[in-house]
């Protein structure tokens, strides 16, 4: 699944063409005529049918900052939350990106504000420059950044993948700046 943008204050999300839960139905018959040997021929027919649920993922993210206004020097936490709104399916390898906005500087990523669905693995990455990822290894128990050598870098992508999403399981990440 290929990363889905985020949007401040917005929720979007990536659905399939065929919603989650609807029922196909598929009917197949068969006819043929039988010829008595005495009397007009008579036709018969059988018919089977076979239903599916169609099971689609529907990621779901949210973001949204602990303000509205900030001077400079002074930090924001970012928190975004994401969700499965399937009640089917699980959403598998879900690739959450988030750039660090234009002057602010990545801080960390606080102590409790990172939350992981249950029986999920999350790996984390960052680049400065979008072509290589550098593995950002997970701070026990949570997981999350390290402060260095992120917070050299002017212009910062986090990423986190997480390995499966079950139907109706939702995560929170949430990491701070502080304003150039």
């Amino acid at each position: 699944m290929s990363a889905v943008a985020l949007g401040l204050l917005a929720s979007r999300s990536a659905v399939a063409a065929t919603a989650d839960g609807t029922l196909i139905t598929n009917l197949a018959s068969a006819t043929f005529t039988q010829n008595l040997l005495s009397g007009p021929a008579v036709t018969i027919s059988y018919g089977a049918t076979s239903y599916v649920i169609v099971a689609t993922p529907c990621v779901m993210l949210r973001k949204a900052g602990n303000t509205t206004i900030q001077a400079a020097g002074g930090t924001v936490t970012f928190c975004i939350t994401f969700s499965n709104c399937s009640d089917w399916a699980s959403a598998m390898n879900v690739v959450v990106t988030d750039a660090v906005p234009t002057n602010c500087r990545f801080v960390s990523t606080p102590v409790n504000q990172v939350w992981s669905p249950d029986g999920s693995n999350v790996t984390t990455a960052w680049t400065s420059n979008g072509a290589l990822w550098n593995s950002a290894p997970a701070v026990s128990p949570l997981w999350g950044f390290p402060t260095s050598p992120i917070e050299t870098y002017p212009s910062v992508i986090l990423k986190w993948t997480v390995d499966a999403l079950g139907p109706g399981a939702s995560g929170y990440i949430c990491y701070t700046v502080s304003i150039l």
